[in-house]
């Protein structure tokens, strides 16, 4: 399943890609404790973000490189905001607790 991401491009025109394009990938989602980015060779990662759907960031913490340690989180939907050397990923993943 693809998932599809808008990235918004100097000229102010609207554009989808999809994670496939950007050459990463946000696993396992819904996640529980981690949350994995993987990122294709030639692709850097540069920042991640994690907001809720109001808009209310959350401190990013790594268990190891490209690891997100998520256990702290309430259940719920959250914004992935992930930046790299060929653009902006933004991916919605659900967060659940047993």
């Amino acid at each position: 399943a693809r998932d599809t991401v808008q990235i918004w491009v100097r000229n102010d025109s609207l554009i989808n890609v999809t994670e496939l394009d950007l050459g990463i990938t946000v696993f396992p989602n819904p996640a529980q404790n981690e949350l994995n980015i993987a990122a294709e060779e030639g692709v850097d990662i540069q920042s991640v973000q994690i907001t809720d759907v109001m808009g209310k960031e959350y401190e990013v913490k790594y268990l190891s490189k490209n690891v997100l340690d998520v256990s702290e989180l309430a259940s719920g939907t959250y914004v992935l905001t992930i930046e790299t050397s060929k653009g902006i990923l933004t991916k919605k993943v659900q967060v659940v607790r047993d």
